[in-house]
């Protein structure tokens, strides 16, 4: 077996190889991005990148022709080999996932609204009925300093920047706009400017402040010139969106928790109409902390859910982890 063989497995990327069988099931790019859901252009971006890993072009096509040349028929019988063992695997590991006895620890932030976290949640407890969950909600900020000093595996929270000793995955968008209460006056007149908002009274988050978690709020009310005084600091959305109802400052929610609010005419939203700041919720866990077979059942699924397999697999396979890594003793 030749060096450059040898190196192949270290080099070429599962995603890549997935894609190219498309390619190959379709023979068509157009038709290949279109069952995968991706543009014809990242298509053919994943094509020459693997054939860059390879080391030689797998495809001869035109207008009129498409072929495999004799490394790319050669690549294509060892990726289906490769797809038809996972799937074998898979198929074992969901007989064998019931039996997966453990108690994980997540950290979590407050009100974490999204339909497709809870089918996940309830897939995960149907697949795996013998794990338990131990939720514990905090501030972002508590959140990534656990996570940081190794005291726990798992957190759903801020994280507005990388950070040296954690991974994080991008699961949940959040935009935050701004509002005011029915109590507010601004709440009853007919148009609202810009110029309207600049001196009126802030109700603000702990970590709206910059460098921290919220601080895109932060950077929003200084572009803008909203100097008014900030009159509170809060720690809860609750607790915020009270304040922001009863007219006591204007401030800012997620926009998916202050709709039914709108709706109900408790809130109204403030300029601009396109909202301040994207402000996402991420997985995040520490690079060097081992992972129990549960926490790697829990993650990988919830990646999964919300199409971010490739994240988790270059952030698992740096780490060391892989599909099922070894547990802590």
């Amino acid at each position: 077996m030749t060096k450059k063989m040898q190196l192949l497995p270290e080099k070429v990327n599962w995603a890549l190889l997935h894609t190219y069988l498309v390619i190959v099931e379709k023979r068509n790019l157009s038709l290949a991005a279109a069952r995968l859901n991706l543009t014809q252009s990242a298509v053919s971006h994943s094509l020459k990148k693997l054939e860059a890993q390879v080391g030689a072009r797998l495809l001869e096509r035109s207008h009129r022709h498409f072929s495999l040349t004799e490394q790319g028929q050669m690549l294509h019988e060892a990726a289906l080999s490769m797809y038809r063992e996972l799937g074998r695997l898979d198929d074992s590991l969901r007989r064998e996932g019931s039996a997966i006895s453990d108690t994980i620890s997540i950290l979590i932030l407050s009100r974490v609204q999204n339909e497709t976290f809870d089918e996940f949640l309830m897939g995960f407890r149907q697949r795996y009925p013998k794990i338990k969950l131990q939720l514990e909600t905090m501030l972002s900020a508590d959140i990534l300093n656990r996570l940081n000093q190794k005291i726990s595996a798992i957190g759903l929270t801020l994280c507005g920047r990388e950070m040296k000793n954690l991974n994080r995955v991008l699961l949940l968008p959040q935009r935050y706009a701004l509002y005011c209460g029915k109590h507010h006056p601004l709440f009853a007149k007919e148009k609202i400017r810009k110029q309207d908002l600049r001196a009126q009274p802030f109700v603000s988050w702990f970590s709206d402040q910059l460098g921290d978690t919220l601080s895109p709020l932060t950077v929003f009310r200084e572009a803008e010139q909203l100097t008014g005084e900030v009159v509170a600091h809060i720690n809860s959305i609750d607790e915020l969106r009270r304040l922001i109802y009863i007219g006591y400052g204007i401030g800012c929610l997620p926009e998916h928790l202050a709709r039914k609010d709108e709706i109900e005419g408790n809130l109204r939203r403030l300029p601009p109409e396109k909202g301040i700041a994207d402000v996402p919720i991420y997985l995040v866990w520490h690079k060097q902390r081992k992972l129990k077979l549960a926490e790697i059942a829990f993650m990988e699924g919830l990646c999964a859910t919300f199409n971010q397999e490739e994240a988790w697999r270059e952030a698992s396979r740096a780490q060391g982890t892989g599909t099922f890594g070894q547990s802590d003793a």
